[in-house]
């Protein structure tokens, strides 16, 4: 008994289980522990979820900056995708070219397709679409480490066009990301990047520096340098508020994405809404067929001429043709050459796109002058006969533009174009002998243009003058003066010149005179012995004697006119072409007596007003006889 109590005593009475705990591991040695990683980007953190999450949102990063590269190429050239349209890789290797007049260049996104000064809005979008692109391909590289920037890089310099600016963000993204450069403080390491981007914008703005002297308004250059600035300070806000969020996410990916669209959407919804499509396709119409083409730019030929009939004539088999033989082959091939068939066929075509596309556009009175002039213009054969000289003219309206300048009328009243559409029609008018119907938009015209210029002081450049749109005529470059001018001439002589005898007839005739034709002399002369002391015989002497080549015998003809029609009502107009020609032969002071005698003799002339404002001309001394003779 005492044995089985002596054991029982030694036995261990059972634990609570709410009291039982598990024995305590044994430590491990330090020098076993496993080191702990610092996430310093997204792909610190090697879990499979974490890696596909980066992999994924990576992925849409890269399509919406293609999108985003895809709206810049559009911004420059109306195309959505560069690469699939023919001639992108010819306008990408101009890219490089080293001549400072390349359109194809960063500087020329503020004046092409759409100039700064005319949309202002426009320094907003190219603003931040810059800031987008270049803070982007930085961030991708600081958080995804440099190989991930490279897609992103390859957009800014394919799918947007930007090679320059991709190389530079090359260095950019090494700078921000790729040790020794980058830094514990990730901010940092993207404004060392970014300075390279900083001297790029500098150089770019260096390039337009001479587009920006030819604006005396303050306000107006700091247009053209605006974009820049923007485009740094919104890459920096960028860049600072995406790395804070990744920071404070502990650099779980998808910091980059949300703010991207917004950077995205932005541009995108200020041109849509405070721009416009219409906008864009306008201005590259205006580009390629407007009156500031390369059509309308005359050029002198003479070395490729002569360098083509030279080859035409070596090739010849022997014995050869007479040199003047081969010339005269050549000049006509040339001269068919010179037909604007196809571009007034291509312009009419885009033209008529345009108004199909947009007719609610402001631009439509626009495009419809631009068709209207395009449907007038001809190949000036005779300059190019003379001296080897290709242009163009449009002043010499063609009964196919009639209906053209009649939308141009009904579209847009008022405005400049009408004035230039009334002034056509009526003369397409008076050709087909309708003199009351051309009377009317003559007067219509003078009533409403012909206006004094007064002296308006320069308007302060208030935020709304300074952020407003221009008048959509500015950059046609409308002679309105001259446009008037003509009106009021072609008004005067069908009002002082029914002949009695002859009626309108003679005046018919000569609208039908091109005064760009070779034959226009003879056909004047013509028209003299056909109407022989007609009304308008004085003013057929004084087309004679304009159209004179040489300027001492043009001087002598008008002279004579002037005292053989004293009567005449084209004495006032003789007066000026006078002092039009000694001004253009360095004889101010014989220009100024004959303006005065405009004032004296034909104070009731329209052309008062012009003689009084090239009067204002001081005088100087004429050249000696000697060199006078040199004159052309």
């Amino acid at each position: 008994m005492a044995q089985r109590q002596h054991r029982a005593a030694d036995r261990v009475a059972p634990r609570d289980p709410r009291t039982r705990r598990k024995p305590a591991p044994e430590p491990t040695p330090a020098a076993d522990a496993a080191p702990e990683v610092p996430i310093s980007d997204v792909w610190s953190r090697t879990g499979t979820k974490y890696r596909t999450r980066a992999v994924v949102l990576l992925i849409a990063n890269l399509l919406l900056f293609v999108g985003l590269g895809c709206f810049a190429y559009w911004l420059r050239t109306g195309l959505v995708f560069g690469p699939i349209h023919p001639g992108y890789w010819s306008t990408f290797a101009e890219t490089f070219h080293p001549s400072p007049n390349t359109t194809i260049s960063l500087s020329s996104l503020l004046t092409y397709p759409i100039n700064v000064q005319e949309v202002p809005m426009q320094i907003v979008i190219l603003g931040l679409e810059l800031a987008a692109l270049v803070s982007v391909p930085i961030l991708v590289s600081i958080l995804y480490r440099f190989p991930a920037a490279v897609p992103f890089l390859l957009v800014v310099g394919f799918v947007a066009m930007m090679p320059w600016l991709a190389i530079t963000l090359t260095g950019a993204c090494i700078l921000a990301s790729v040790r020794p450069f980058r830094f514990q403080f990730r901010y940092a390491s993207a404004l060392l990047g970014l300075l390279l981007v900083v001297v790029y914008f500098y150089m770019a703005s260096r390039r337009a520096g001479t587009l920006v002297e030819l604006f005396e308004n303050p306000a107006d250059r700091i247009k053209l340098m605006a974009p820049w600035i923007l485009a740094v300070v919104g890459s920096c806000l960028l860049m600072a508020f995406v790395l804070l969020i990744a920071r404070m996410v502990n650099y779980r990916p998808g910091a980059i994405a949300p703010l991207l669209a917004v950077m995205f959407i932005c541009p995108v919804a200020l041109f849509e809404f405070y721009v416009g499509r219409d906008e864009l396709h306008y201005r590259i119409l205006e580009h390629d067929y407007g009156p500031g083409s390369p059509l309308f730019t005359q050029r002198n030929v003479s070395a490729e001429f002569e360098h083509t009939v030279a080859l035409d004539w070596l090739s010849r088999p022997e014995p050869r043709p007479d040199r003047d033989v081969v010339e005269d082959t050549v000049e006509l091939l040339w001269l068919l050459e010179l037909d604007a068939a196809r571009y007034r066929y291509e312009t009419v075509r885009q033209t008529d796109w345009f108004c199909r596309q947009f007719p609610d556009s402001r631009y439509a009175v626009n495009v419809l002058y631009l068709k209207g002039i395009a449907q007038d213009l001809r190949p000036d054969q005779a300059a190019f006969r003379r001296d080897r000289t290709v242009r163009f003219y449009s002043n010499f309206p063609s009964s196919a533009s009639r209906n053209t300048w009649m939308k141009v009328l009904v579209n847009g009243p008022g405005t400049p174009m009408a004035a230039v559409a009334r002034h056509r029609l009526a003369v397409l008018d008076a050709r087909q002998g309708r003199i009351d119907s051309a009377l009317a938009f003559l007067r219509i015209l003078v009533d409403e243009f012909d206006r004094p210029a007064a002296a308006t002081p320069p308007t302060p450049a208030s935020v709304k003058a300074v952020l407003g749109r221009k008048p959509v005529e500015r950059t046609l470059g409308i002679p309105l003066d001259h446009t008037v001018l003509e009106a009021r001439r072609l008004k005067s002589l069908l009002e002082n010149n029914e002949d009695p005898l002859y009626g309108y007839a003679p005046i018919i005739e000569l609208l039908h005179f091109d005064p760009r034709d070779e034959r226009y002399r003879d056909n004047l002369q013509r028209l003299l012995d056909s109407y022989p002391a007609s009304q308008i015989t004085d003013n057929v002497a004084l087309e004679i004697a304009r159209a004179t080549p040489d300027a001492e015998r043009r001087i002598d003809l008008m002279v004579e006119c002037t005292e053989r029609h004293r009567n005449g009502d084209a004495l006032a107009e003789t007066y000026f072409r006078l002092g039009e020609a000694c001004l253009q032969t360095n004889r101010p002071t014989e220009a100024l007596e004959w303006y005065q005698r405009i004032v004296s003799e034909r104070p009731d002339s329209f052309w008062r007003r012009q003689a009084e404002r090239l009067g204002r001309l001081q005088p100087v001394a004429p050249p000696a006889a000697a060199d006078r003779q040199g004159d052309p």
